[in-house]
């Protein structure tokens, strides 16, 4: 599924570390001992360690985050999906029409937050749109192209 969401290697080689459990977290440099803490850079809390799964959904803030995410899905698509841990970190995998794009969507989402976790800069919503727009008109201007601008605004009517 993954290398039919996106073309983009970064995205690609991003989700496939996910996936593998391999993406840096703070608990594992930790273990690397090459932080000298495993706490969450986010929430600074003592509940869990920042893992992977912390770090993508557990955490507070990613959780407000995605809160967000599915509020604004709703308001643009008029469907919902089901928001939990397995779906956040793996992909939706249900037959739905958006399916494809919930996935690339999420998928640009996940690397905000941890582009917001590498920087230590605040993890809001308010960030992903504009972040959003920049992949979409890369993915407009390669459409444009391949003179393929007709599936392009089919595709991402809801959300250019």
């Amino acid at each position: 599924m993954l290398f039919l969401i996106t073309q983009e290697v970064k995205l690609q080689m991003f989700q496939l570390k996910i996936i593998h459990n391999i993406l840096p977290t703070r608990r594992s440099l930790f273990r690397a001992k090459l932080s000298d803490s495993d706490t969450c850079r986010a929430c600074q809390t003592e509940f869990g360690p920042e893992t992977l799964p912390h770090m993508l959904f557990q955490c507070n803030i990613t959780s407000a985050f995605w809160i967000a995410f599915q509020q604004w899905w709703c308001e643009r698509t008029r469907r919902t999906f089901e928001l939990n841990e397995r779906n956040v970190i793996f992909g939706w995998y249900s037959d739905t029409q958006l399916k494809d794009i919930l996935n690339y969507v999420a998928l640009v989402a996940k690397y905000l937050i941890f582009c917001c976790f590498q920087d230590n800069t605040a993890i809001t919503f308010d960030r992903f749109p504009p972040f959003l727009s920049n992949k979409s008109e890369t993915l407009r201007q390669i459409a444009l192209k391949n003179k393929q601008l007709k599936e392009f605004s089919k595709k991402w009517k809801n959300f250019v």
